[in-house]
């Protein structure tokens, strides 16, 4: 058995948002966490007596921090036989439950400083219409909750500046991917300043 690694505490802990709001702990779930030895029956109803289901994740996700590379593996295999293999693919495990071969590395000091820097002139140029918001989704850069967290009540510059802080904390592939969304929307100028 071996500790979890550093790189998925990493990525529990920057994509906990997005996690609590993808991940659904229905009794489907539940059953086949239990039935795999991932928590006990005990542990299960306890989570359980939290008062939201976000809470309740928010649980797991501290639960799965402390356990092993092997539960963190094992919990990937319960959200695909649920038919949640969105989340597999944000953890970084592959759908037959093997962790991916590519290396989740977060986002470099120098691409942060420059998303920081060149703050003001994207916000101006970067136009989130709906075609890019499309793209994002589609390529797993963005869950639709948080595509709708960002609209709701907020200017086009106020949402430029929320995904700008979101790619902030995020991976070194997640930056390349939304350079690629850039591209597809005809915005490949955007992605140029952010080299």
């Amino acid at each position: 058995m071996t500790i979890l690694s550093e790189s998925h505490k990493n990525l529990l802990i920057t994509r906990r948002v997005e996690l609590v709001q993808s991940i659904r702990l229905g009794n489907g779930l539940w059953d086949l966490m239990v039935s795999s030895g991932l928590v006990s029956k005990s542990l299960r109803d306890r989570f359980k007596k939290s008062n939201t289901p976000d809470e309740q994740v928010g649980e797991l996700l501290d639960y799965l921090e402390m356990r092993t590379e092997e539960d963190y593996e094992t919990f990937g295999e319960c959200l695909d036989k649920d038919n949640q293999s969105h989340v597999t693919k944000m953890l970084g495990i592959t759908q037959q439950g093997n962790f991916s071969k590519s290396k989740m590395t977060i986002l470099s000091k120098p691409r942060r400083e420059l998303l920081q820097k060149k703050r003001v002139g994207l916000v101006k140029s970067i136009s989130l219409e709906n075609g890019l918001w499309d793209l994002m989704e589609s390529s797993g850069l963005v869950s639709k909750s948080i595509r709708d967290r960002f609209k709701l009540n907020s200017t086009p510059d106020e949402q430029v500046g929320k995904l700008l802080d979101y790619l902030g904390k995020r991976t070194e592939e997640d930056y390349v991917t939304f350079g690629k969304c850039l591209n597809a929307d005809n915005q490949s100028h955007e992605e140029e300043k952010n080299k």
